[in-house]
């Protein structure tokens, strides 16, 4: 004879009922456990597809963890309140899972098999996990023969620079090179050394690494961006590294690029011929940059849309605009004299479309003219 424990789960698991699983919010095949103070993963029906355990107090997942759970498609164990380990064989039923959310573990502890049985898996997440680099080195990743995303945005804690690890290098991606991983984000890892990677990434995205040195053959496939087509370089201090003629082939042979982020760099003025490598390249972000002046040859032929908003391009000369279809320069700081009138006559004429409102232009200098709509002054320089 059954006991009434034995019936009550039985009924829980059989017939799903809600009020069997008090720790969680159970709604369809999502089972929302964040914030709980759980210990341990709770007892669930085995039809959840979608699990969240962030903010907790869990400190081991091990090949019992989620046993019963093999439905699984996204987990969510990041934030936990004590230190995490991932034990071997973790995930061995997980076959399913297709997203894996980790990060803010500061001091995650990872078996060398802990990621044992996600060969579906996609994305990962890893960002401020303070990892060191042998998570990339060694074979922990080998087992994730689909992953196409991995975060590990400020997973180095202080820094590889920091922490007297060399900055990234071929070697250092070598737990990966079997995966089919296709964007790969190392922001904020105080990165100081832009060298070899990966060779089937389509994103990059390396902002807020001040860059200081380039270890560049002048061949893409040396450093494994020859198929990147977004590569994001924010704060990456371009400005301090072209200033000194370093790095000037950075974008050499990079003819699949369609997309290049180089907001805040500080940047003063473009190299000539910095960007003739990008063939193919459609969009550029130089927002937030110093640029007081944009050589009318210095953007490739085939970009189409440009961020140009906060700078200081007093007199903008149409003829650099003129492959463009979209133009961004909100909060530009124009200079109304008689050098405007080429960009005015442009204005009123072109079929650029803005994407932020025309009417919101504004003189910034002379200090007679300060604030004055462009399109006012422009009414103004055509009645005289």
């Amino acid at each position: 004879m059954w006991t009434l424990g034995l019936q009550v789960v039985v009924i829980c698991v059989f017939l799903q009922v809600p009020g069997c699983f008090p720790s969680c919010l159970i709604i369809g095949s999502v089972a929302n456990c964040g914030s709980k103070n759980l210990r341990w993963v709770p007892p669930l029906p085995p039809h959840i597809t979608h699990l969240f355990l962030e903010m907790n107090h869990i400190s081991e997942m091990n090949s019992s963890s989620l046993s019963g759970l093999e439905q699984l498609q996204e987990l969510d164990l990041g934030r936990q309140y004590v230190p995490l380990v991932i034990r071997n064989n973790s995930f061995s039923g997980q076959s399913r899972l297709r997203r894996l959310v980790l990060g803010f573990n500061i001091g995650l502890q990872l078996e060398p098999q802990a990621f044992i049985g996600l060969s579906g898996l996609q994305n990962l997440h890893l960002d401020y996990c303070s990892l060191q680099d042998t998570i990339l080195k060694e074979n922990f990743l080998e087992p994730l023969s689909s992953l196409q995303s991995l975060d590990l945005f400020g997973h180095m804690g202080k820094g590889f620079s920091f922490n007297n690890l060399p900055d990234p290098d071929r070697s250092t991606f070598q737990g990966l090179n079997e995966s089919s991983i296709r964007t790969l984000d190392l922001s904020k890892n105080r990165i100081f050394a832009l060298q070899q990677g990966l060779k089937r990434l389509k994103h990059l995205l390396y902002g807020g690494n001040t860059i200081r040195r380039c270890t560049l053959s002048g061949r893409a496939s040396a450093i494994g961006l020859n198929e990147v087509q977004v590569l994001d370089l924010h704060s990456s201090s371009l400005q301090a590294v072209w200033s000194q003629g370093r790095c000037l082939n950075l974008f050499d042979n990079l003819g699949h690029m369609i997309g290049v982020n180089l907001r805040l760099n500080a940047l003063k003025s473009l190299p000539q011929g910095i960007f003739k490598g990008l063939t193919s390249v459609v969009e550029i972000d130089l927002s937030s940059n110093s640029l007081t002046y944009l050589h009318n040859d210095v953007l490739p032929k085939s970009l189409k849309i440009l961020n140009l908003s906060n700078n200081f391009v007093a007199s903008p000369d149409p003829a650099a605009f003129r492959f463009l279809s979209f133009l961004d320069l909100n909060m530009n700081r124009f200079h109304c004299d008689s050098n405007l009138k080429s960009f005015l006559s442009w204005l009123n004429k072109t079929n650029v479309t803005f994407l932020s409102p025309v009417e919101d232009l504004r003189c910034e200098y002379p200090s007679g003219f300060y604030k004055v709509p462009l399109l006012d002054y422009s009414t103004q320089v055509t009645q005289q």
